[in-house]
């Protein structure tokens, strides 16, 4: 009885002294980027204009001090001002590529669509939400109102000042 106790009590101290270095070996690999657990902010940035249309960026920034990772594209909804969802469609554009955000490094995608006279409801809100479960976060609309109801959402990469 007493080996099988110490036997336990063995197996649970190198587990204890392996916890830290696993710890330290997952801290050091980037992971999914999340709203809330990198303190994540996403923000309109100048808009470029593209044969009759317009391209425009947003920048997602971290507030933290450690980094993740963001693959793939964000998920889009355009609101009214009572935060009920306006009927745009979105289509994916170019893809990302695998983004690292952290205090020195920005990621950023692209939404385009068609600029000039159009009877849709002008956008007062979006939401962006993060693909592999990192939330969503809702701001103002600060762009141009589409002129289609159709808008191409591009994949992240990175922010190249």
């Amino acid at each position: 009885m007493t080996i099988a106790v110490a036997g336990f009590a063995g197996i649970v101290g190198i587990a204890a002294m392996a916890a830290p270095a696993q710890a330290a070996a997952v801290g050091a690999q980037s992971h999914a980027c999340s709203f809330t657990a990198d303190r994540l902010t996403v923000a309109f940035a100048h808009p470029y204009e593209i044969d009759g249309g317009l391209d425009q960026p947003l920048s997602v920034t971290a507030g933290g001090d450690g980094s993740c990772v963001l693959t793939g594209r964000a998920k889009i909804s355009l609101l009214d001002e009572n935060g009920k969802a306006l009927p745009y469609r979105f289509r994916k554009g170019a893809d990302g590529i695998t983004t690292e955000v952290g205090p020195d490094q920005q990621a950023v995608f692209d939404l385009t669509f068609a600029t000039g006279s159009g009877d849709h409801a002008s956008p007062s809100k979006i939401r962006i939400t993060l693909p592999n479960g990192g939330g969503s976060r809702v701001i103002d609309w600060s762009s141009s109102t589409p002129a289609s109801t159709t808008i191409t959402v591009g994949g992240f990469r990175p922010w190249l000042d």
